[in-house]
């Protein structure tokens, strides 16, 4: 890699700013694109940035093209995060999901083409998978979205193969991650809503009888795995699982190590409730094969839900 800076969208989220952490401490030159409201919710997060390396952080739309290309000059590699997440934040918002998810990867992608950028990391997700007929799911089980937000990730990804096809010389590699968390606890997974519970000295809430099974994924591993992508040309134009092997856990257990690990009421007992009415009911398993990424990228993430609680625990504790 030169000295060309990485353009990271989606920045100022939870996973994005951890991603931009990890390619600074590596060394890379980062600018980050994302929202105001992400900015000035933390400014001092990202005012550290600057102090790691060199960081930039210019506020966007992906839905404005202009930005998108003045913002993105001289990028040589873009990863791209921004989107509506969260499957019930999708299911009340589902134009406002299709247009950012699809519209949005497709002025990306425009603006990527328009400043000559060479490879292209696309952040999908495992909710395109459905409910997989086998686990780990590998790359080539069926797609099959169950939600407005999984159905947007599975049509962005066609955005970005569509694009490389049309334009050879801008390559695209696209992670479907697993349940990726970071160190704060600012998404709607699991995890978080467990966490933010838990350190109110409220038990956990689990939709179901808590068997179903996940793995999780920590923001740093992602930024990891991205930057390794783009140092092997095998992985350009390819489609790659990515989630922890060693953090596969049922829902029950991860609400009991938060519990451990976060709770000052070791005897706290996790709350079990049946879905409302209308609403579907939990993928019973799903956990990553990531033998591809393994075989052509050498990656295999590092941080388990030990180390990823712990950064956690630490965070929550620094912001009383």
């Amino acid at each position: 890699m030169t000295d060309d800076f990485i353009f990271v969208t989606g920045a100022g989220g939870a996973i994005g700013r951890i991603i931009a952490r990890t390619l600074l401490m590596r060394g890379h030159r980062v600018r980050g694109f994302g929202l105001g409201e992400q900015f000035y919710r933390s400014p001092e997060f990202f005012r550290a940035l600057e102090t790691i390396g060199d960081f930039k952080f210019e506020i966007g739309s992906i839905l404005d093209e202009y930005a998108l290309v003045q913002a993105m000059r001289g990028a040589r590699h873009v990863i791209h995060l921004a989107a509506i997440t969260g499957t019930r934040k999708a299911e009340a918002n589902r134009l406002r999901c299709f247009d950012i998810n699809v519209n949005g990867t497709q002025r990306v992608m425009a603006a990527c083409v328009a400043n000559g950028v060479e490879h292209v990391g696309n952040v999908s997700s495992s909710a395109i998978y459905g409910v997989p007929r086998v686990n780990p799911v590998p790359e080539t089980a069926d797609i099959q979205p169950r939600s407005s937000y999984a159905l947007t990730k599975a049509a962005a990804e066609e955005v970005v193969v569509a694009f490389s096809q049309a334009f050879p010389d801008l390559h695209a590699t696209t992670l479907r991650l697993f349940n990726a968390y970071s160190d704060s606890c600012a998404t709607d997974l699991v995890l978080d809503a467990f966490v933010l519970r838990v350190a109110k000295g409220l038990p956990p809430v689990i939709n179901g009888d808590g068997t179903q099974k996940r793995c999780f994924t920590h923001a740093e591993d992602v930024g990891e795995a991205i930057m390794r992508i783009f140092e092997v040309p095998a992985a350009r134009n390819q489609t790659y699982n990515l989630g922890n092997p060693d953090a596969i856990m049922r829902i029950v257990d991860l609400a009991e190590l938060v519990i451990e690990m976060i709770g000052t009421d070791k005897a706290m007992q996790p709350e079990f409730r049946e879905p409302p009415p209308g609403v579907a009911r939990e993928v019973p398993d799903i956990w990553a094969d990531i033998g591809r990424l393994e075989k052509d990228v050498g990656f295999r993430p590092r941080i388990g839900l030990p180390e990823g609680l712990e950064r956690i625990r630490r965070g929550l504790s620094e912001a009383k």
